[in-house]
Order: structure tokens, then sequence, then C-alpha cells
């Protein structure tokens, strides 16, 4: 592969990556943007706990599709080099998006889109630990730091004769580890949110709304209005 060849790449897989599904259909759907509610942050997690489990599934399918769509046209272009750029620059793109301000999501969603392409056995293995850790804990971020870590001592311990998919993966599960930062912090102080899965189908945003409109209705009725 060439220079411009490994750019045009990294260009496709950040695009790609860099689509929103949380804050585009927060906006469309709901008006209101996701990063502006919750946690902050523009991911599946908080979209689940906001908008309630049909939103969150959904956000979900769709980022996940977006780390297999990217990591597939790198394949198909330039074999696994190309993969390699498309699905890294996919998660960065999800990560630190250009269209909303370089503020998205937390980049898990498109390393699973990514990881069932380049490497299916590696994430078969980890799947069944991050589901343990957040059914038992229902700390989804324990979940997501623990697998990432997995990940990495697999990856070098099975994977080395692929080197750049070795790289690529450890490097994403890097900044995965990263982008949890605030989560580890509360983990570490035990303040870290625990889901709560019966409160699922009553979403915290239309809670809310529907409190706003009774408080309105409240004060018309007093004004006599």
């Amino acid at each position: 592969m060439t220079f411009f060849d490994c750019f045009i790449c990294l260009i496709i897989g950040y695009l790609i990556g860099g689509f929103s599904t949380a804050i585009t259909l927060s906006i469309l759907v709901q008006h209101h943007d996701i990063r502006k509610t919750g946690s902050g942050n523009a991911g599946a997690t908080n979209m689940l706990r906001s908008y309630g489990w049909r939103a969150g599934l959904f956000t979900f399918f769709i980022d996940v599709l977006k780390g297999f769509l990217a990591t597939y046209i790198g394949l198909r272009l330039y074999s696994e080099i190309g993969a390699v750029l498309c699905g890294t620059a996919a998660v960065i793109g999800h990560t630190y998006p250009l269209y909303y301000g370089f503020k998205g999501g937390k980049g898990i969603s498109v390393t699973i889109g990514m990881m069932a392409l380049l490497s299916p056995w590696l994430l078969l293995i980890t799947a069944p630990l991050i589901i343990t850790v957040i059914a038992v804990t229902r700390i989804v971020s324990l979940g997501s730091v623990s697998g990432n870590i997995l990940l990495v001592c697999l990856n070098w311990a099975f994977n080395r004769e692929h080197i750049w998919v070795c790289i690529a993966i450890s490097f994403i599960c890097l900044l995965n580890i990263f982008s949890h930062r605030s989560n580890i912090a509360r983990l570490l102080k035990g303040t870290e949110a625990k889901m709560n899965w019966k409160e699922l189908s009553r979403p915290q945003i239309k809670l809310k709304l529907d409190e706003n409109k009774e408080t309105e209705q409240k004060k018309k009725a007093g004004d006599g209005t």
C-alpha cells in the first residue's frame, strides 16, 4: 500500500465512524441532544438509560454496523492492512467525530463491529466476560473496561502472527479504556452508576417531559388560564 492508499483508508473509516447514531437519533426523533442528558455520552448505554431499550439496542446495532462496514470496505479495497486502518479510523471517528465537535461515544460498539470481521473468535471469548460482569454488577463501564483488558491480553497471546491486526486491536482497546477514564475514577471511588433494569421501560427523558407537562398544566390551572 502507498501512503495515499493508507490516507484513503483512514478518511473512509473516520467519516463512517464519525456519523453518530445516538446524536442523530436523539435530535431527529426526540429533538434533544443526548449529550445534554445522563452521562453526556453519545453511545448506546446513555440512549438505553435516557430513551429506553429500543433506542439503546438500535443505537448499538447501527454503531456495530459502522465498525463492520468500515472494516469490510478496507478489506475489499486493500486486504488486511486496509481493514485494520479503516476499522481503527472508524473507532477514532466515533469517539472524536468532526461533525459533532469531537465529542462522541466511547467506541465499544464500533470495536465490536471491527472485531467481528478481523478476529471473531477473540470477540466470542471476550463477550461472555463482558456480559457476565455487567449482569452481576449492573455496571456497564466495568464490563467494557474488563473486556478491553482481556482482549489486549488474548490478542498478544494468540494473534501475534497477524501483527498489524494485533497492534490495531491493542491501540483501540487502550483508546477505549482511555475514553472510560472518568468512569474508572468513579469506579475507584465507588460512585459509578448502576443500571436499573426495571426502569429501562420508563425512559428518563420521557419521564422528565411528562413532569414538565404536569408542571405547566398546574401553572396554567393556578393562573386560571
